[in-house]
């Protein structure tokens, strides 16, 4: 289900609240407004009332029905389109028998709220198209052969058109909006997760002394994080200009592609990439459509790269660049501490080394003793 769908879904029940208030308001006016002159009137006004209400209670078996599904959305706007002309016609129908039409016209602004609340204009200018027509017919049978454009129906045709082009622009703007929120909201929560997964990897004991297991883990986390087939870490303790070293990478790279990966490295292509700091997507290795190549330091303190490559998905989708950006930048953060912990090490097993050359060495040299009565 698309993401516009996923929230158009959520707002199914406007429709349903706007038929119950329907119900409710048409109820109450049938007590507070004038008595129709014959029976006949009065019984069919209430049974519109309760047919409003049975169609409320199918329409909403029948949108828990339509949720499920890979055109659940297309449904679900297809029966909220129903049910609101439904209700206008049910709605004409009383008017038709009511002699108070002209102060309950108004009430055909209700579907259309409630196909506003489902988030979905077309539903609303739906709506609106055959409330205008029931309105045109209720005028015909109320002027009779008297005058049609009559200053009074023109004035309530204007405000119902501004009212409804309101409601169905509100309704597309709030439908959009919540699209972005949702897309950010869960763009939010995939990025939680990756960088979760980061946060467990720095609290391992073991990798943050093993730089290269460290990167061959974290390039695994961003390439699930960009959706590609395979990842390959360079690193470069002593700059670009001094080579790049191969780091772990998946267990399917061939031959081809590892010798293409060499060769990038050899052109400069991934050296550039990590003096620039800028990422660069490029073509891969025969079999493969594209290469990802991230920077992981900057260019005071570069460390290496990280290749991302896609061999069936073609090209990266748009929002994988964003969201590698960030987990890149934890990445070179965790990198940077292990390869410093790790110098640390080694320049202490060094200074270990050289102690105990010195102590070997003056511990060689034996101090004369002088023998007794030689008389030193």
């Amino acid at each position: 289900m698309r993401k516009e769908d996923r929230v158009t879904s959520r707002f199914g029940q406007g429709s349903e609240a706007a038929g119950w208030a329907l119900v409710a308001a048409l109820l109450s006016s049938s007590f507070l407004l004038p008595v129709p002159a014959f029976r006949w009137q009065q019984a069919w006004q209430y049974a519109v009332i309760a047919m409003m209400g049975a169609m409320n209670l199918l329409a909403r078996g029948a949108r828990i029905g339509a949720e499920d599904g890979p055109s659940a959305s297309r449904r679900e706007e297809t029966l909220s389109a129903l049910i609101g002309i439904g209700m206008i016609a049910l709605l004409t129908s009383y008017l038709l028998a009511s002699p108070a039409s002209a102060s309950l016209a108004p009430l055909y602004l209700l579907p259309i709220a409630g196909a506003a609340l489902t988030l979905r204009e077309r539903v609303v200018i739906g709506e609106a198209a055959a409330s205008v027509i029931s309105l045109l017919l209720l005028q015909a049978v109320e002027v009779g052969p008297g005058p049609f454009w009559t200053t009074g129906f023109l004035v309530r045709a204007g405000v119902f058109c501004c009212v409804s082009a309101c409601l169905a622009a509100a309704a597309g703007l709030l439908r959009r909006a919540w699209v972005e929120a949702d897309e950010a909201a869960s763009d939010l929560s995939f990025q939680l997760s990756h960088v979760q997964a980061l946060g467990a990897l720095a609290r391992q004991g073991a990798l943050s002394s093993e730089p290269d297991r460290l990167a061959d883990r974290a390039g695994e986390i961003v390439a699930q994080a960009a959706g590609a087939d395979r990842h390959v870490v360079y690193l470069c303790e002593n700059g670009p200009r001094a080579g790049f070293r191969r780091i772990g990478g998946s267990k399917a790279d061939g031959r081809q592609e590892s010798d293409f990966l060499a060769a990038e490295a050899e052109k400069g292509v991934l050296g550039g990439v990590l003096e620039t700091g800028v990422p660069r997507e490029i073509d891969g290795p025969p079999g493969t459509q594209r290469m990802l190549v991230l920077p992981l330091g900057d260019r005071q303190a570069p460390i290496g790269v990280i290749c991302l490559l896609n061999q069936d998905g073609g090209r990266f989708p748009e929002d994988a660049l964003p969201r590698c950006e960030r987990l890149v930048g934890f990445t070179s953060d965790l990198l940077a501490g292990a390869l410093r912990l790790r110098r640390i090490g080694d320049e202490r097993r060094e200074v270990e080394r050289m102690a105990r050359l010195l102590a070997g060495r003056s511990g060689g040299k034996k101090k004369k003793v002088p023998k007794p009565g030689s008389g030193l």
